[in-house]
This record gives C-alpha cells, sequence and structure tokens, in this order.
C-alpha cells in the first residue's frame, strides 16, 4: 500500500477510535509480520496468494462479531441487532 504499511493504518484506525475489522493481505511476508498485525488488531493476515474460502471464512467472523458487538451494545434495547443463531450453520472449519 502506497505511503502506509498495514500495521500503520492498523495503528491509526485504533487511534481514531475504529472498530472495523482488519483483514490484512501482504504479497510480502516478513518473520513475526503475523504476530505483529494480529497484536495490533487484524483479524488475521492472508498471504498471497490465497483461497477465496479463507478470505470467506475470515470476512464470516468478521461479520459476526460485529452483530454481536452492535447487539451489546446498542442502548434500550432488548433484541439483538440479528438473531446470531443464523451463524450456527457456518462451517467452523476456518
Amino acid at each position: 500500500m502506497p505511503g502506509m504499511s498495514g500495521l500503520d493504518l492498523i495503528q491509526l484506525l485504533t487511534a481514531r477510535g475504529s472498530t472495523v475489522p482488519v483483514i490484512m493481505v501482504t504479497g510480502a511476508p516478513e518473520p513475526g509480520l503475523e504476530a505483529r498485525a494480529i497484536a495490533g488488531g487484524a483479524i488475521c493476515l492472508l498471504m498471497k496468494p490465497f483461497e477465496a474460502d479463507a478470505l470467506i471464512g475470515y470476512l464470516e467472523v468478521a461479520l459476526k462479531n460485529l452483530i454481536v458487538s452492535a447487539s451489546h451494545t446498542r442502548r434500550g434495547s432488548k433484541a439483538p441487532l440479528l438473531d446470531t443463531k443464523i451463524f450456527d450453520s457456518i462451517d467452523s472449519n476456518y
């Protein structure tokens, strides 16, 4: 990414209070990058080339986390944003 690394972006997002899930993708892995990315708040680090199923699996995890988080933070509402039971049927191989 020109001008900024993925780790820099995660740090910037965190500093701004963002809770947006981050899935890092790299074509140039380096030692310790995955550990630093996850420690910084990324859900995962995908190394190119990667299988579409891997990305889909992490997107499902990110979406589920967002829904659960939003359900827990809605004030004054007893109903969740979305019934998370829809995720019970998702293949848990990811």
